[in-house]
């Protein structure tokens, strides 16, 4: 058995979460832009993989941004109430990635318990595992109490250091647990037991069919015991 991870991840390198774009309406599109390219983009990117699709709650956030800054140029409406809607948008759709990406790990967590981790370094492993997958909870459920208090864009900001925790917890599971090769190895190991176990069965059941029949013969056709006189 060897140890490591896999390749086949993508990376997120989260930018720290006191950018001034998080704690002040933009008021260029320059900022605006920032703000997508600085905060959204990376945490977008490692959603879309692991999703294979284009999540319909972002799709939906970050068209309706880019309407909001349409009316600037269609309507005359004000830059600076386009640029603001268009950013709160924006950070609806961070917040919906963070969601989104708990929910996908836990859903990898469901699939690893169901298989037998604990011949992986004497339990070690799955220890580990249930300790991350607790930390992720209690992260979320922390964060999601500061997601109402974002009437001023300064108070975006407590939400999303909250979530970045999360986040960061929920890469670290996927690439160094979900990945694992020894999962593999693991899942390996158990869908030989169970095929050994299967087998085992049906010869028993086979076995205990013939004995039985065996019985009924000599019964009936071999001790004399069960002749009619």
């Amino acid at each position: 058995m060897h140890s490591g991870t896999s390749d086949e991840s993508p990376s997120a390198e989260l930018p720290p979460s006191a950018l001034p774009s998080y704690r002040k309406a933009p008021e260029t599109l320059e900022e605006l832009f920032a703000l997508y390219h600085d905060r959204y983009k990376p945490l977008y990117s490692y959603v879309q993989v692991l999703a294979n699709q284009i999540p319909a709650e972002l799709a939906f956030e970050m068209q309706a941004a880019l309407d909001h800054i349409s009316r600037h140029y269609q309507f005359q409406e004000p830059l600076e109430r386009c640029l603001d809607l268009a950013s709160r948008h924006i950070k609806r759709a961070i917040l919906d990635c963070y969601k989104l990406m708990v929910r996908y790990i836990l859903d990898e967590y469901e699939e690893l318990r169901k298989i037998d981790l604990s011949i992986i370094d004497n339990g070690e492993f799955k220890r580990e595992l249930r300790k991350l997958i607790a930390a992720i909870r209690v992260d979320a459920t922390k964060a999601r109490r500061y997601e109402g208090d974002t009437t001023a864009h300064g108070d975006w900001h407590t939400a999303f250091e909250s979530w970045d925790v999360a986040f960061s917890n929920c890469v670290r599971f996927h690439e160094e647990f979900y990945l694992n090769e020894n999962v593999d190895w693991a899942r390996g190991k158990q869908w030989w037991k169970t095929w050994r176990q299967r087998v085992e069965g049906f010869v028993v059941g086979v076995i205990s069919s013939f004995a039985a029949a065996c019985l009924w013969w000599w019964y009936f056709f071999g001790s004399g015991t069960g002749r009619a006189p």
